[in-house]
């Protein structure tokens, strides 16, 4: 930290980090505290304490951020820096980093499909494989789509590829769908980065036709002052908002350049349902040059869920300079504000430093937990200083309900001042809404709407809270309803009245779990309560969602299946993979990823006291004519060697030859070996499961 224009008696000022993409605990250890310069000093130092993680991330950035000088000093326009964490964990040998570029894609049912992108960042050396597999949300496998699971290979120098995943169009009214697509890992050397996977939304077109909007800026022309470091950007959708849509937005040179300017960046704006305004932030940089203001282009495309781009669907920000003299410090009088339902906020924002020149400044709202149009009248505007001028307000009107709900935030935020002026650090501050509804005997609610336990953990511990009172006792009913989970198999239903004596603020409820053998996905239940007793009140957060994990996996790698199409990938590396004939009649399709000119070895043994009877049939391809062949009768097992005829995936058909006997008995182990050095992308797969 400098001190400059002057080292007269001693100064102070605080510090303090704040995440970006890189996370407090994980990336690096938070910092905060006081420096002091001690007359004559012009130069201290902070450490940021950076922790070496082995995650292929990709860079990442925090802020610091300068606040509360005393002493007479001031604060400088580079009052906010950011730290960036270089990544060391890239793949050495140049072969890249594996992740998925949008962490969102949405389609509508009717699509039929949906593609996720495939990124290779970081280098592109050599063949690699990544295995990517599907997973539910709301969204179910075999209704709304097809479980999906395979490879992608990135050939030498490849950088992109894509998933495309069938969507069933059914005539069900069943509302938005959700699922998720994962990568699972990665062969040939390179990493899988921080995005490993999707969530595909699915929008539903089974309902009555409804107005999903018109999305475009609120602006043609937007305007900040190069020193505010940040330019908010509103886009906004009109003609309707029943249904969740996507819209991407882009940046491009016009007098303003990339780098030197502004940073360059695309992004997704996400409006859910009822969503009118979303915004985005353009980053500016703040340098000393006396170049005259500068403009860069804002673009939308890239529509998803029915909404249509407006006309206003490009824009410009002009980039004012501030090199020309200062104007002043423009910043809100306080961090916080309040007021009670059904009155209006004064907010003040005021000028310090120098008064001279007239300096205008935009304002507006954002959600907090308060909701605009329901809690509070969203506002936004200018304030224009006149020479001299330092203080201006703005009201904010707040709606007066008749819901307990508790004090309740909104955000506000300065933006956009004109040249020669600057934000100072109290650029941002929250209104509180203080709840006129609260009964004395308070609010009763659960403290989360979601918890977490391991099926092994046998029961799971969950709080209710009383909040805005705690006068005399109070209760509520509360309930258990099956969701995945299944009562009496995966937990134990559990009704109970959960009191309050005077002056308790929190109960706790015990849903016990049951410990199955059963190989499952995670598994839900619904939990709700009710009927709050005398005066006091149900909160908004009456329902809540506890999640079972599974602790039961598999003995083996796969399932059973008896398609050559279900195959899944596995490691060649010689490892015994067990399996057995179950039922009789049984059929194992498994695959691998052979490489031209390579000598294979495939053993298929049986373990003592396995009456199995081994036959293993090679295929070029599932529909294809049989290669080669060899039966196990009884003998020490199958070995079937053969030099790989081309590069690609060939299948092996694994029948029982003894059909009267199936069941746990009928077990035997398959290994693939290459007798010619195999490169690291070759994979063989098993259907799944045996």
């Amino acid at each position: 930290m400098q001190r400059t224009s002057g080292s007269a008696g001693s100064v102070t000022v605080r510090y303090d980090t704040f995440d970006g993409s890189a996370a407090a605990g994980s990336d690096y250890t938070a910092a905060s505290g006081t420096l002091t310069f001690a007359a004559g000093e012009t130069s201290r130092s902070i450490v940021v304490p950076v922790r070496n993680d082995p995650m292929v991330e990709g860079n990442e950035n925090l802020l610091i951020v300068l606040s509360n000088v005393t002493g007479g000093a001031s604060l400088g326009s580079r009052s906010l820096a950011v730290l960036t964490i270089l990544d060391d964990d890239a793949s050495p040998d140049g072969s890249g980093i594996i992740h998925i570029r949008t962490a969102t894609v949405m389609v509508n049912e009717a699509d039929g499909s949906a593609t996720i992108t495939v990124e290779r960042t970081g280098g592109s050396a050599g063949n690699v494989m990544v295995r990517y597999e599907t997973l539910d949300e709301t969204a179910m496998a075999g209704s709304d789509y097809p479980y999906w699971t395979g490879m992608l290979t990135f050939a030498d120098g490849q950088t992109s590829q894509s998933i495309v995943l069938p969507i069933a169009d059914d005539a069900a009214v069943e509302g938005d769908e959700s699922l998720l697509v994962l990568l699972r890992e990665v062969v040939g050397g390179a990493r899988l980065g921080t995005q490993r996977h999707a969530r595909i939304r699915i929008s539903d077109n089974d309902r009555s036709p409804e107005e999903k909007g018109i999305i475009q800026f609120s602006e043609v022309a937007y305007r900040v002052s190069e020193d505010a470091r940040l330019a908010m950007v509103t886009v906004e959708r009109t003609g309707g908002s029943s249904r969740a849509v996507m819209a991407q937005y882009a940046l491009f040179d016009g007098s303003a350049t990339a780098g030197s300017d502004y940073t360059q960046q695309r992004g997704t704006l996400f409006f859910e349902a009822g969503d009118t305004l979303q915004r985005f932030a353009v980053l500016i940089n703040d340098d000393d040059e006396r170049e005259g203001d500068e403009v860069l282009y804002l673009a939308l495309d890239h529509i998803t869920g029915g909404a249509q781009l407006g006309v206003q669907h490009c824009a410009t920000l002009t980039i004012v300079d501030d090199d020309t003299g200062p104007q002043g410090t423009i910043q809100f009088g306080a961090p916080h504000y309040q007021g009670n339902e059904a009155s209006s906020a004064l907010v003040t924002v005021q000028r310090t430093g120098s008064f001279s020149g007239t300096v205008r400044v935009d304002y507006t709202t954002a959600d907090g937990t308060a909701i605009a149009g329901s809690d509070y009248t969203t506002v936004s505007g200018t304030l224009t200083f006149a020479e001299g001028e330092t203080t201006m307000v703005f009201t904010v009107p707040m709606m007066d309900d008749t819901q307990a709900e508790g004090d309740e935030t909104l955000a506000l935020a300065l933006m956009n001042v004109t040249a020669g002026s600057q934000i100072g650090t109290q650029r941002a501050s929250v209104l509180t809404i203080l709840d006129d509804d609260a009964p004395p005997q308070g609010i009763l609610q659960f403290s989360s709407d979601q918890y977490t336990v391991g099926e092994e953990g046998s029961a799971a511990t969950v709080t209710v809270e009383r909040v805005g009172g705690s006068e005399g006792v109070a209760s509520v009913d509360f309930t258990t309803a099956d969701g995945t989970a299944r009562a009496g198999s995966d937990y134990t239903p559990t009704t109970q009245t959960v009191a309050f004596a005077a002056g308790e603020t929190s109960q706790t409820v015990i849903v016990p779990i049951s410990d199955d053998d059963q190989i499952e996905a995670l598994e839900t239940l619904t939990m709700t309560l009710r009927n709050a007793s005398g005066q006091a009140v149900l909160g908004t957060q009456q329902r809540a969602i506890l999640s079972i994990a599974d602790n039961d996996a598999s003995p083996d790698r796969f399932e059973p299946d008896d398609t050559c199409a279900a195959a899944k990938w596995g490691p060649v590396d010689g490892t015994p993979q067990q399996h057995t004939f179950d039922p009789a009649d049984d059929v194992d399709w498994m695959m691998f990823d052979a490489i031209a000119g390579t000598t294979y070895q495939i053993e298929a043994s049986v373990p003592p006291g396995s009456p199995a009877d081994v036959r293993v049939e090679l295929y070029e391809q599932c529909a294809g004519t049989l290669s080669d062949e060899q039966n196990h009768v009884f003998a020490p097992g199958v070995r079937l060697e053969f030099e790989a005829p081309r590069s690609g995936p060939l299948f092996l058909k694994v029948t029982n030859e003894a059909p009267a006997s199936a069941g746990p008995q009928m077990r035997y182990a398959v290994t693939i070996n290459a007798h010619a050095p195999a490169p690291a992308l070759e994979r063989w797969s098993s259907s799944p499961g045996d």
